[in-house]
């Protein structure tokens, strides 16, 4: 009788500590899947929103050799400010309050164009709305998902 004890003892902590190893490892495996969607999520919000930025400051600089805008360039800001604004609207369960309003912000920007005198005062503002967009959810990327100076 002894020995079917010790066995059944044994028995039920092998049986709770594979429930809980499980149990573990599952929660971590989510965690970490979790903050693979998110880092992914950041990364082309980065991405866009850099190639935004480079279109808008390129333009700002060379829109006296070609004062009418290109129609390429044209389509490729369409594109770009459609993916920053799915990112926007998708980044409600990704991203952190501050990010979701520093894109609200960027998305609802608008200048007055009755005021345009030429193009700078066009691309100009953009520029510089973009790159702060970029700054701010660079630096909140990296408040939110955790990652320390020295890892990167």
């Amino acid at each position: 009788m002894d020995l079917a004890t010790e066995l059944i003892k044994l028995g039920s902590v092998g049986v709770l500590s594979g429930v809980f190893g499980a149990f573990m490892a599952l929660r971590r495996y989510k965690h970490e899947k979790w903050w693979e969607m998110r880092v992914n999520a950041y990364k082309t919000v980065i991405e866009s929103l850099s190639d935004m930025t480079a279109i808008y400051e390129a333009r700002n600089n060379n829109w006296e050799e070609s004062p009418i805008e290109p129609e390429s360039i044209s389509q490729e800001l369409s594109v770009v400010r459609g993916e920053v604004r799915k990112h926007r609207d998708m980044g409600a369960f990704l991203f952190s309050n501050d990010v979701e309003a520093a894109l609200t912000d960027f998305v609802d920007f608008k200048i007055d164009y009755d005021s345009v005198t030429d193009p700078s005062d066009v691309y100009g503002p953009f520029s510089k709305s973009s790159r702060k967009c970029l700054e701010k959810i660079v630096a909140l990327s990296k408040k939110d998902l955790a990652v320390s100076g020295r890892w990167l």
